[in-house]
């Protein structure tokens, strides 16, 4: 009879469904975070303009070059205005960036 379950495949059948949805949410987090954190785009223009006020105020660190948030504040005021695409820069935005420069710098000097 073509009606007949067959006992033994279901097991299989089950975790396929299983992984497909787990795939599927998995997707649906990725494409979420995705759209909620863009992007940011740096030019030179604003690399050098969060450089040169991060250099300004190298006084105001809390050590080992991370700066006061008052810092952070001030240079996203400073880049504003530089701002040519992408989302505004927000002070984890920022962060990311002068910890990027930052290391590629010391690396560059260890060679």
């Amino acid at each position: 009879m073509d009606d007949e379950i067959n006992h033994d495949s279901l097991p299989r059948f089950w975790a396929g469904a299983l992984t497909i949805t787990t795939l599927c949410t998995q997707y649906s987090a990725v494409l979420m975070s995705s759209q909620t954190n863009p992007k940011a785009f740096w030019d030179d223009r604003e690399v050098s303009a969060l450089l040169t006020y991060l250099f300004e105020h190298k006084s105001e660190t809390e050590g080992v070059g991370n700066f006061k948030d008052t810092v952070w504040t001030g240079a996203i005021s400073r880049i504003a205005p530089l701002l040519t695409q992408g989302p505004v820069k927000t002070t984890k935005m920022c962060q990311t960036k002068w910890t990027a420069v930052h290391c590629h710098c010391l690396y560059s000097k260890s060679i």
